[in-house]
């Protein structure tokens, strides 16, 4: 035996320790089956379960993930969800891979779509959140029904939904069309669950990467949205499509950037990072009860009710055609209770009830949720400095959609 070889083999039997060992020996015996309990099966489970929740950095789709500075789909949980309250319906859906020899299942491809239950400040959710790194989120990676059962239960419990939206959301593909060996219509499975829930329970959507198909149609089926610069777009098909189509050659930005539908009010609220969109996503719900049958949360505030605010008294111009800052106005009047933070014109940092949505489009018109006394409220005025606060067609519209939204669930 040459020296190398003797030093490979004594280095590998160092590696070999009693420990491992006896895991080795313990794991062997986990998967025999004794025909007696149960062991057996949910060993198998939990190794199921352990490997489609741990991350692979040498798969590529999650590869892929890193490179465009996204975070992974577990990751998004567990920094939207309090710290350890995720329980996962649906964890062992998959495709199984068999061994072309023994027939033996040797791997398994996870559903691109994981769904749960969670808390929000200490209150229940229910969670879908699609998994780009398979299959781009699209019906050939997933598993047909599991998002539409997720929001029928979660109108079922009467809690908020929260979609994480990335990728086609489970919307078909060509590739289905490959393995079925013929065309189908796109059955657009859920949207009438989706379209339920509206009814009954809070909906949240977070748009955090290319959200095309059937999830660019559960994006507008909420009542709040919020989309990332930078790493998320919406449109019904790809720019591939669009030059096959129309001859134009548009970046996925031109065609669905938060330029474009930050300012159309396809979208609600634009945010520059997935950790300040999953913060937007907890404020808003935290005016809401968790469904039409419960009401509205009330906190108790540390701002006093007696407060008054001297500027109050010079802030509005006798003169008419002179502007003035409503939001600055807004926040001297409802709660001081630590939640979105703004600066005053004196340049100290002031900590503000006040949560506004649509900032980036329909500017003619103003409105948000805030507290008063610990009690939400929705507020709703003109900005004079846009227009002369004129009403138009886009302000119109998202006045309209936020009174409904505050006749749902105040």
């Amino acid at each position: 035996m040459s020296k190398g070889s003797s030093r490979l083999q004594s280095k590998s039997e160092s590696r070999v320790t009693p420990e491992s060992q006896a895991q080795a020996a313990l794991d062997a015996r986990q998967d025999q089956d004794d025909g007696v309990t149960w062991k057996h099966a949910v060993s198998k489970v939990r190794k199921i379960q352990e490997k489609v929740r741990t991350a692979n950095p040498n798969d590529p789709g999650y590869a892929r993930q890193k490179q465009q500075g996204k975070l992974w789909v577990r990751e998004r949980l567990a920094t939207l969800l309090d710290p350890g309250s995720f329980n996962e319906v649906g964890s062992l859906t998959g495709k199984l891979i068999h061994d072309e020899m023994t027939g033996k299942v040797k791997d398994i491809v996870p559903a691109n779509q994981i769904t749960g239950w969670g808390k929000v400040d200490g209150r229940k959710v229910f969670v879908t959140a699609d998994d780009f790194s398979v299959r781009g989120g699209h019906a050939d990676g997933g598993v047909q029904g599991k998002a539409a059962f997720g929001e029928a239960l979660a109108t079922q419990r009467r809690v908020p939904l929260i979609r994480l939206l990335d990728g086609s959301s489970g919307g078909g593909s060509v590739a289905s069309y490959l393995s079925a060996g013929a065309t189908y219509i796109p059955p657009l499975a859920g949207i009438g669950q989706s379209m339920t829930a509206m009814t009954v329970i809070p909906v949240v959507s977070a748009l955090l990467g290319p959200v095309v198909g059937l999830g660019s149609a559960k994006a507008v089926i909420s009542h709040f949205s919020v989309m990332v610069k930078g790493i998320s777009q919406l449109f019904a098909a790809g720019p591939p499509i669009v030059k096959q189509a129309t001859f134009e050659d548009l970046s996925k930005e031109e065609l669905g950037g938060w330029e474009i539908h930050g300012r159309n009010g396809t979208v609600d609220n634009v945010a520059a990072s997935e950790l300040e969109a999953f913060q937007q996503i907890r404020t808003f719900l935290s005016f809401l009860p968790s469904s039409v049958s419960a009401m509205p949360p009330v906190y108790l505030s540390p701002d006093p009710p007696d407060r008054r605010e001297e500027e109050l008294i010079s802030i509005i111009p006798r003169r008419r055609t002179r502007t003035y800052d409503i939001r600055k106005l807004i926040r001297l009047i409802v709660d001081v209770d630590g939640l979105p933070s703004t600066l005053s014109q004196e340049g100290e940092q002031r900590q503000t009830s006040f949560f506004e949505i649509g900032a980036t489009w329909g500017r003619c018109v103003l409105l948000g949720l805030a507290r008063l006394q610990g009690r939400p409220v929705g507020v709703l005025t003109n900005d004079c400095t846009v227009g002369g606060g004129a009403l138009d067609a886009l302000g119109s519209q998202k006045a309209a959609r936020f009174v409904n939204l505050c006749d749902r669930f105040g």
